[in-house]
């Protein structure tokens, strides 16, 4: 029987300033923010990948604040970006306007959308005692999670590759 190594103190949400949003990814309706310098790593499946020195995983409600209005949504998922919907379309099948506004703010690569400037430095980090959490940068634009189940993460914090622990919200054990 192997032993589980003893993992260190989850990352605190302080931590996140001063640290640039380095890439942006989407894996189905998760939305992956990536903070910090970037390294190559390889995936469960080998694959070469890109990572920052944080990581917060989305997969609870999400939206993306500019100063005058929402730039996007996690409901923009499932609505689709053309001008005709085909018949028996699924965001699965990609062209869906979160894909299109966030190519419209972001420049894309094969890592995925990459702010492209300094304005996405992390200015502030809020949760409230619901589980809300709230990535304010200094352009003004805000990252904000909520959680709207009664059973399930909603979003997590934590080191990529890292020996500590996660920061689960909200960590119903």
């Amino acid at each position: 029987m192997s032993e589980r190594e003893e993992l260190g103190p989850a990352p605190s949400l302080e931590s996140l300033v001063g640290l640039r949003l380095s890439i942006i990814r989407r894996v189905v309706d998760m939305l992956i923010l990536h903070f910090g310098a970037t390294r190559e790593t390889r995936t469960r499946k080998g694959k070469l990948a890109y990572v920052g020195e944080l990581s917060v995983h989305i997969s609870g409600s999400w939206r993306i604040d500019g100063p005058e209005k929402t730039i996007v949504g996690q409901e923009d998922l499932h609505a689709f970006a053309g001008a005709e919907k085909p018949d028996n379309w699924t965001y699965k099948n990609g062209n869906t306007r979160l894909d299109a506004k966030l190519d419209a703010t972001f420049p894309f690569d094969a890592q995925g959308w990459r702010p492209s400037d300094d304005g996405f430095t992390v200015a502030s980090v809020d949760m409230s005692r619901y589980g809300d959490l709230s990535i304010g940068f200094v352009n003004d634009v805000a990252i904000r999670a909520f959680p709207s189940y009664t059973e399930h993460e909603c979003w997590r914090l934590f080191e990529p590759g890292g020996k500590s622990d996660h920061l689960v919200v909200p960590d119903y054990n």
